[in-house]
């Protein structure tokens, strides 16, 4: 009896552990696992100033426009110019990048009516031939067989149906990036900033919050000089706005870009929201410990990028899981 007792006792452990280990291991579970991320940045002083004043403290969540320190430096009219040249490369920059990605979208537009017409002409020629050797075997009471003829004909219709979607695709595909917000609008925002307060205050300059945020770390204290290009804090969003998911290199990739998503607390279920992908990874990379949490062991993947919904309850760096609407 003693013996059979302890049978079950070690049957039962061994069922426990194997549950735990299906739990805590992602690919056990066939699921696609990444986290969340927020945007950082660091604010720079583009000279050489002295702190006059720190209105923030570390952690402190503020709004768009709320000062978060003063400075006070030398004649700033050398600044402006600085930062107007800036704003002109950021111009340059954001017009280079649509100017490519719209002759990318001329050129599959200008292929994809090329080998239409081309497919086209291929049709109408199947087809006359078709109608001529229909008629005349007609006009002479002769039957023939039409199969092989009608079978290019459809051929033809359905390649001429494919290469259009295909094209259609990939051109819709360039324009919602074309649609994409820009990696260096807050940049262009904190240069708009900064030449204003230098224009409203020449003695002192007011740093204020690009967007509602969190004030990550203070790099400076009231009265310290800093030199030019001196961080003077780094500052993170509210929430988390893009998702990074791992799909494992021996998973299928059933996904793709402009595909509506859930996005799922990994650990809390109840919290949820949906995304939109707007990138795929090209390569298999190193996937995170944190993501694998199997020590010692490798796992590589392909990374999906996904744009959070705004006004999310997502916390930075929170695991999460994703799944297809």
């Amino acid at each position: 009896m003693k013996l059979k007792l302890n049978f079950f006792s070690i049957f039962f452990v061994i069922i426990f552990l194997i549950c735990i280990l299906f739990y805590f291991n992602p690919f056990a579970l066939n699921s696609n696992i990444g986290y969340t991320m927020t945007s950082k940045i660091d604010i720079n002083t583009e000279q050489d100033v002295y702190i006059d004043s720190v209105c923030v403290k570390n952690g402190e969540k503020v709004k768009r426009g709320d000062v978060l320190m003063i400075l006070r430096s030398i004649p700033i009219e050398h600044l402006n110019s600085e930062i107007k040249i800036n704003l002109k490369n950021i111009e340059k920059i954001n017009n280079l990048e649509s100017s490519n990605i719209n002759a990318n979208i001329l050129k599959l537009r200008g292929e994809k009516n090329q080998k239409i017409s081309q497919l086209t002409s291929e049709l109408k020629k199947a087809e006359e031939e078709f109608n001529f050797q229909k008629k005349i075997f007609s006009s002479e009471n002769k039957s023939v067989e039409f199969k092989s003829r009608s079978i290019l004909i459809e051929t033809l219709k359905e390649q001429i149906k494919t290469t259009e979607n295909e094209y259609n695709k990939l051109i819709n595909e360039n324009i919602k990036i074309l649609n994409l917000p820009k990696q260096v609008s807050i940049d262009e925002e904190l240069y708009k900033q900064q030449y204003k307060n230098n224009l409203d205050n020449v003695n002192k300059l007011k740093i204020v919050a690009p967007f509602d945020g969190i004030v990550n770390l203070l790099h400076v204290y009231k009265g310290q000089f800093v030199s030019k290009h001196g961080i003077l804090l780094s500052f993170s969003e509210l929430m988390p706005s893009n998702t990074v998911v791992f799909i494992h290199e021996r998973k299928h990739l059933d996904f793709n870009v402009g595909d509506s998503v859930l996005i799922i607390s990994r650990y809390d279920f109840k919290k949820r929201m949906k995304g939109t992908i707007f990138s795929i990874g090209n390569k298999f990379v190193l996937m995170p410990q944190k993501i694998t949490e199997s020590p010692g062991i490798e796992f590589f993947g392909r990374e999906i990028y996904v744009k959070n919904s705004f006004n999310n309850s997502f916390l930075d760096n929170e695991s999460i899981i994703l799944k297809k609407m």
